[in-house]
């Protein structure tokens, strides 16, 4: 299979390096040479010097015999005038734009066919608020991911000191059992990620991933020593898209906002487009501006501004007052490890955001939906269970699984399995698995035998 990446920033590197790692044919577009000899010399992909808007770049890229289109350039119009080619002058049959501007998506078709023919168009920005929306919503949480249309969530909480929980094996926790659908999926202790059996057990300071039902979130919590009491007092500092997309969420959920922002201009507009919302002018969140806000009685802090040290030493200064829950939006994701072990309890990066949609997109098999854990090497996967699906009408002990891969939940209708060795995958199911990135391939095949496409 043939792939031109056009942009070689974060998000075009992080998605030809997962792909090159799958021995794909990638070819990476940039029109910074500097970008392209990076590619060339750190990836196992092929590198071209040009303007992705340009039908004699794209053809140099071989875009005549390309199966798939992946426009992610800071320049909406260049990806747009990509997928155009790709669909007026090719039989390219994938065209993946990231459109940032709302006026392009709301209220028009202008990206669909038959105009430009973007199979998919990915905001980075509305991905990341609603990342940070979802944990609001769950405050004891690190991060909240809906699978299976919302029907399960996949749950990222730390284990407290003093949580009932530790140091009990997960076969005597009458909590965590399958009948009360509920699942410890994963255990992360430091940069390891590790799929639990009964004998293991859980510790101060560890991420634990935990399968659960809407309705039994609060059970799961308090099974963990957590209280999950509402969020309704919060910071946001900055005015940048992010910013804005989670004011709207936030003051639509009923809670109460105050907006911190450098630029006067920026403030009046801000004052105009949320009256329910406090706005404070001032050059940064310092700890005059806390004590004045009392932010020890703020239930959250969310830094979204356009500079991610201001974001970074914000959201620090922020915890440092008491805040409860502190969350941050970064533009570069080198910076997660690192502020992650130093106090910022959320992390939203934009273009891992973004990442993880578009890979999910690519998927055969009827992937629903892709998404990578902390360490970037574990991965849930959404698959569909087709009628050629090697593992229907199989209970799961009889299925050859590789290594490192849990089925975590079993969606029928609109019932929820969590699955023992008995349960049997029936065509239409949605299978949540588990995954080391290194078991992507195997489990496509498992799920599907139609190898056309990948």
């Amino acid at each position: 299979m043939k792939i031109i990446i056009v942009g070689a920033g974060e998000v075009g590197m992080h998605i030809a390096s997962r792909l090159a790692a799958e021995n794909k044919d990638v070819v990476l577009v940039d029109h910074d040479p500097n970008r392209v000899a990076f590619a060339k010399d750190n990836l196992d992909v092929q590198a071209i010097t040009g303007h992705g808007s340009s039908p004699r770049v794209l053809r140099m890229a071989g875009i005549e015999n390309a199966d798939l289109l992946i426009a992610v350039t800071t320049s909406d119009e260049v990806n747009m005038v990509a997928c155009l080619i790709a669909a007026s002058q090719t039989t390219t049959p994938l065209k993946i734009a990231r459109i940032r501007n709302p006026e392009y998506v709301e209220g028009t078709d202008i990206l669909a066919s038959p105009h430009l023919g973007v199979d998919l168009h990915i905001n980075p920005e509305r991905e990341a608020a609603e990342a940070i929306q979802k944990v609001l919503n769950i405050p004891c949480a690190k991060e909240v991911i809906d699978l299976g249309g919302g029907r399960v969530k996949l749950i990222g909480v730390p284990i407290p000191p003093d949580s009932p929980v530790i140091g009990q094996q997960l076969q005597y926790l009458s909590e965590f059992r399958p009948e009360k659908k509920v699942l410890i999926a994963a255990i992360q202790r430091g940069e390891k990620i590790v799929i639990p059996g009964g004998a293991d057990t859980m510790e101060a300071g560890d991420t634990v991933w935990v399968i659960s039902t809407p309705e039994n979130i609060d059970h799961v919590m308090a099974g963990l020593g957590l209280t999950t009491k509402p969020v309704r007092r919060i910071m946001l500092f900055g005015a940048t898209n992010v910013a804005r997309l989670l004011a709207e969420m936030i003051l639509a959920d009923g809670m109460s906002l105050r907006i911190v922002e450098k630029d006067y201009e920026k403030c009046v507009q801000l004052a105009e487009r949320f009256p329910q919302a406090v706005i404070l002018h001032s050059p940064f969140v310092d700890q005059e501006l806390l004590e004045e806000e009392d932010a020890a009685s703020l239930d959250a802090f969310v830094s979204a501004s356009e500079d991610d040290e201001d974001n970074i030493l914000s959201a620090l200064l922020a915890k440092r007052f008491g805040v409860k829950k502190v969350a941050t939006v970064l533009e570069r994701a080198t910076y997660n490890q690192i502020i992650s072990s130093i106090g910022v309890d959320i992390i939203v990066s934009k273009r891992l955001a973004a990442v993880n949609r578009i890979m999910a997109y690519m998927r055969k098999g009827k992937v629903r939906s892709e998404v990578v854990l902390g360490n970037q090497r574990t991965e849930v996967l959404e698959f569909e269970a087709l009628e050629t699906s090697l593992v229907v009408g199989k209970a799961l002990k009889e299925i050859k699984f590789p290594k490192g891969v849990l089925i975590i939940a079993i969606i029928r209708d609109n019932d929820v399995i969590i699955p023992g060795g008995e349960s049997v995958i029936q065509v239409g199911d949605l299978v949540l698995a588990l995954t080391d990135t290194g078991n992507i391939k195997a489990l496509e095949n498992l799920f599907s035998v139609n190898l056309s496409f990948f």
